[in-house]
């Protein structure tokens, strides 16, 4: 009965060394909550044509290790086109404030790390280069609003791009006032 009772301690106690082993190491996934609003624009800068697109995100991490993105991108694509739009991480945000702009904190983007189980609310901006101006001017032949798939995609050091999350925007660059300067300044 002795042995029975001695058997049994320690097939518990090795089961309870591996499990804690295999839970301290446990990966887990790195999440994008669904994105519920953002701001789309277009702008002219010479003869090229640029997007931007402001959204704040909320990313999660499931596991026990902590996890660091080197770098994010939208990624959009646009129709009868063989190429997708990149926009690039350009800065983020503590919050978004819509009194007073100089007042809030932007920064670069740095390489986000989340530690285990945490989860971080920021401001994102991303904006394509000047050289996608084809795809840009793509995205603005219709009159009315149109829908363009989009997917969130990070890296880390030394690996290629993954997709963290797809959503879909709405945007019609064609929508532009137009200001007849003889009125206002008579």
């Amino acid at each position: 009965m002795e042995n029975l009772s001695l058997i049994l301690s320690i097939v518990a106690t090795v089961l309870g060394l591996v499990s804690m082993y295999f839970s301290k190491f446990k990966v887990g996934k790195l999440l994008a909550l669904p994105v519920r609003l953002y701001r789309l624009v277009g702008w002219s800068s010479g003869d090229d044509r640029i997007l931007q697109i402001t959204l704040p995100m909320t990313f999660v991490n499931t596991g026990t290790i902590f996890r660091a993105i080197h770098d994010l991108r939208i990624r959009i694509a646009v129709p009868d086109k063989k190429e997708n739009l990149l926009l690039e991480w350009l800065e983020e945000r503590d919050h978004l404030s819509s009194i007073n702009e100089r007042e809030e904190k932007r920064t670069f983007p740095v390489a986000l790390t989340l530690q285990a189980y945490e989860s971080k609310n920021r401001v994102y901006t991303f904006q394509s280069r000047t050289s996608s101006t084809e795809l840009v001017r793509a995205m603005e032949t219709k009159e009315e609003e149109s829908a363009f798939p989009c997917f969130l995609e990070y890296r880390n050091i030394g690996e290629g791009w993954k997709n963290l999350l797809k959503f879909k925007v709405h945007y019609c660059g064609r929508q532009k006032i137009e200001m007849d300067f003889d009125k206002i300044n008579s």
